[in-house]
Protein backbone atom coordinates (compact mmCIF):
# COMPACT_ATOMS: atom_id res chain seq x y z
CA UNK A 1 0.00 0.00 0.00
CA UNK A 2 1.14 3.59 -0.62
CA UNK A 3 1.34 4.25 3.14
CA UNK A 4 4.12 1.68 3.56
CA UNK A 5 6.24 3.44 0.93
CA UNK A 6 5.71 6.80 2.64
CA UNK A 7 6.72 5.30 5.97
CA UNK A 8 9.70 3.76 4.22
CA UNK A 9 10.78 7.13 2.84
CA UNK A 10 10.43 8.80 6.24
CA UNK A 11 12.45 6.01 7.87
CA UNK A 12 15.31 6.61 5.43
CA UNK A 13 15.38 10.25 6.52
CA UNK A 14 15.77 9.20 10.15
CA UNK A 15 18.25 6.40 9.42
CA UNK A 16 20.79 8.58 7.66
CA UNK A 17 20.09 11.74 9.64
CA UNK A 18 18.85 13.70 6.62
CA UNK A 19 18.95 17.39 7.65
CA UNK A 20 15.26 18.28 7.95
CA UNK A 21 13.06 19.47 10.78
CA UNK A 22 10.46 17.00 12.06
CA UNK A 23 7.64 19.02 10.46
CA UNK A 24 9.49 18.92 7.12
CA UNK A 25 9.51 15.11 7.14
CA UNK A 26 5.79 15.09 6.59
CA UNK A 27 6.25 17.42 3.61
CA UNK A 28 8.76 14.93 2.15
CA UNK A 29 6.36 12.06 2.87
CA UNK A 30 3.53 13.98 1.20
CA UNK A 31 5.77 14.59 -1.83
CA UNK A 32 6.70 10.91 -1.89
CA UNK A 33 3.04 9.90 -1.77
CA UNK A 34 2.21 12.22 -4.67
CA UNK A 35 5.09 10.87 -6.75
CA UNK A 36 4.23 7.32 -5.75
CA UNK A 37 0.76 7.65 -7.25
CA UNK A 38 2.49 8.19 -10.61
CA UNK A 39 4.38 4.89 -10.27
CA UNK A 40 1.25 2.74 -10.15
CA UNK A 41 1.30 0.38 -13.11
CA UNK A 42 -1.41 0.08 -15.76
CA UNK A 43 -3.26 -2.53 -13.67
CA UNK A 44 -3.62 -0.08 -10.80
CA UNK A 45 -1.21 -2.01 -8.55
CA UNK A 46 2.20 -1.24 -7.16
CA UNK A 47 4.97 -3.51 -8.29
CA UNK A 48 6.44 -5.57 -5.43
CA UNK A 49 9.85 -4.79 -6.99
CA UNK A 50 9.32 -1.07 -6.45
CA UNK A 51 12.42 0.59 -5.10
CA UNK A 52 12.57 3.75 -3.02
CA UNK A 53 11.67 6.87 -4.96
CA UNK A 54 14.70 8.56 -6.55
CA UNK A 55 14.93 11.38 -4.02
CA UNK A 56 15.13 8.81 -1.23
CA UNK A 57 17.82 6.60 -2.77
CA UNK A 58 20.78 6.94 -0.47
CA UNK A 59 23.96 5.03 0.08
CA UNK A 60 23.45 3.00 3.23
CA UNK A 61 27.12 2.86 4.12
CA UNK A 62 27.06 6.37 5.49
CA UNK A 63 29.07 6.53 8.70
CA UNK A 64 27.04 9.40 10.07
CA UNK A 65 24.73 8.23 12.87
CA UNK A 66 21.06 8.99 12.29
CA UNK A 67 17.99 8.54 14.44
CA UNK A 68 18.06 4.75 14.29
CA UNK A 69 15.21 4.29 16.76
CA UNK A 70 12.79 6.31 14.63
CA UNK A 71 14.10 4.71 11.42
CA UNK A 72 13.62 1.25 12.95
CA UNK A 73 10.03 2.02 13.95
CA UNK A 74 9.14 3.27 10.47
CA UNK A 75 10.97 0.42 8.70
CA UNK A 76 9.12 -2.06 10.93
CA UNK A 77 5.71 -0.52 10.15
CA UNK A 78 6.54 -0.35 6.46
CA UNK A 79 7.87 -3.92 6.36
CA UNK A 80 4.78 -5.19 8.17
CA UNK A 81 2.71 -3.43 5.49
CA UNK A 82 4.49 -5.37 2.74
CA UNK A 83 7.48 -3.22 1.74
CA UNK A 84 10.25 -5.71 0.96
CA UNK A 85 12.99 -3.05 0.87
CA UNK A 86 12.05 -1.98 4.41
CA UNK A 87 12.34 -5.63 5.48
CA UNK A 88 15.75 -5.80 3.81
CA UNK A 89 16.83 -2.64 5.64
CA UNK A 90 15.74 -4.16 8.96
CA UNK A 91 17.99 -7.11 8.15
CA UNK A 92 20.87 -4.68 7.57
CA UNK A 93 20.15 -2.88 10.86
CA UNK A 94 20.20 -6.16 12.79
CA UNK A 95 23.33 -7.32 10.96
CA UNK A 96 25.21 -4.08 11.73
CA UNK A 97 23.66 -3.34 15.12
CA UNK A 98 22.35 0.02 13.88
CA UNK A 99 20.07 1.18 16.70
CA UNK A 100 19.25 -2.40 17.68
CA UNK A 101 21.22 -5.16 19.34
CA UNK A 102 23.26 -7.00 16.72
CA UNK A 103 21.29 -10.18 16.06
CA UNK A 104 22.15 -12.55 13.22
CA UNK A 105 19.00 -14.65 13.70
CA UNK A 106 16.76 -11.59 13.44
CA UNK A 107 18.75 -10.35 10.43
CA UNK A 108 18.25 -13.69 8.65
CA UNK A 109 14.53 -13.62 9.52
CA UNK A 110 14.08 -10.23 7.80
CA UNK A 111 16.23 -11.30 4.85
CA UNK A 112 13.96 -14.31 4.40
CA UNK A 113 10.83 -12.14 4.57
CA UNK A 114 12.24 -9.75 1.96
CA UNK A 115 13.42 -12.66 -0.20
CA UNK A 116 9.98 -14.28 -0.06
CA UNK A 117 8.61 -10.97 -1.38
CA UNK A 118 11.04 -11.29 -4.33
CA UNK A 119 13.39 -8.48 -3.30
CA UNK A 120 16.48 -9.18 -5.45
CA UNK A 121 18.86 -7.43 -3.03
CA UNK A 122 17.66 -9.51 -0.10
CA UNK A 123 17.78 -12.70 -2.19
CA UNK A 124 21.38 -11.91 -3.13
CA UNK A 125 22.38 -11.25 0.46
CA UNK A 126 20.64 -14.38 1.71
CA UNK A 127 22.35 -16.32 -1.09
CA UNK A 128 25.70 -14.95 0.11
CA UNK A 129 24.85 -16.11 3.62
CA UNK A 130 24.11 -19.64 2.35
CA UNK A 131 27.19 -19.66 0.11
CA UNK A 132 29.47 -18.72 3.02
CA UNK A 133 27.59 -20.26 5.97
CA UNK A 134 26.96 -16.89 7.64
CA UNK A 135 24.18 -17.27 10.21
CA UNK A 136 22.80 -20.27 8.32
CA UNK A 137 24.24 -23.67 7.45
CA UNK A 138 26.33 -23.57 4.27
CA UNK A 139 24.05 -24.68 1.42
CA UNK A 140 25.22 -24.13 -2.15
CA UNK A 141 21.93 -25.34 -3.67
CA UNK A 142 19.96 -22.71 -1.77
CA UNK A 143 22.56 -20.09 -2.67
CA UNK A 144 22.32 -20.97 -6.37
CA UNK A 145 18.51 -20.92 -6.30
CA UNK A 146 18.47 -17.49 -4.63
CA UNK A 147 21.17 -16.07 -6.91
CA UNK A 148 19.38 -17.39 -10.00
CA UNK A 149 16.08 -15.82 -9.03
CA UNK A 150 17.75 -12.51 -8.13
CA UNK A 151 19.82 -12.50 -11.33
CA UNK A 152 16.67 -13.06 -13.39
CA UNK A 153 15.36 -9.92 -11.64
CA UNK A 154 18.48 -8.13 -12.94
CA UNK A 155 20.61 -8.07 -9.81
CA UNK A 156 24.20 -7.76 -11.08
CA UNK A 157 25.86 -9.17 -7.93
CA UNK A 158 23.70 -12.30 -8.09
CA UNK A 159 24.62 -12.82 -11.76
CA UNK A 160 28.31 -12.34 -10.92
CA UNK A 161 28.09 -14.84 -8.04
CA UNK A 162 26.52 -17.42 -10.37
CA UNK A 163 29.34 -16.87 -12.86
CA UNK A 164 31.85 -17.48 -10.09
CA UNK A 165 30.09 -20.60 -8.78
CA UNK A 166 29.82 -22.19 -12.25
CA UNK A 167 33.40 -21.27 -13.15
CA UNK A 168 34.96 -22.89 -10.08
CA UNK A 169 32.36 -25.63 -9.58
CA UNK A 170 30.97 -24.46 -6.26
CA UNK A 171 27.86 -26.57 -5.65
CA UNK A 172 27.55 -27.31 -9.37
CA UNK A 173 29.75 -29.07 -11.92
CA UNK A 174 32.25 -26.71 -13.54
CA UNK A 175 30.65 -25.20 -16.63
CA UNK A 176 32.62 -22.34 -18.14
CA UNK A 177 29.98 -21.67 -20.78
CA UNK A 178 27.23 -21.12 -18.21
CA UNK A 179 29.65 -19.23 -15.97
CA UNK A 180 30.60 -16.91 -18.84
CA UNK A 181 26.94 -16.24 -19.65
CA UNK A 182 26.28 -15.16 -16.06
CA UNK A 183 29.42 -13.00 -16.04
CA UNK A 184 28.24 -11.41 -19.28
CA UNK A 185 24.83 -10.65 -17.78
CA UNK A 186 26.49 -9.18 -14.69
CA UNK A 187 28.70 -6.98 -16.89
CA UNK A 188 25.71 -5.78 -18.90
CA UNK A 189 23.98 -4.91 -15.62
CA UNK A 190 26.97 -2.80 -14.59
CA UNK A 191 28.97 -5.07 -12.30
CA UNK A 192 32.52 -3.73 -12.53
CA UNK A 193 34.15 -7.02 -11.52
CA UNK A 194 32.48 -8.75 -14.45
CA UNK A 195 33.61 -6.05 -16.90
CA UNK A 196 37.33 -6.91 -16.74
Amino acid sequence: PPQCYCLYSASLIYWINYPVKTDDIFIHVKTAKAKLSKTVNSHGKLSMRSQPLPEFRYTFHIKKKGDYKQAYEYFLKSANSGNSQAAHNLAIMYHNGDGVKKDTTESIKWLQIASDAKNPYAMTQLGNNYMNGLGVPKDYKKAIALFTEAALLDNPQAAYNLGYMYTIGMGVPINNEIGASWYEKAALLGDENAQI
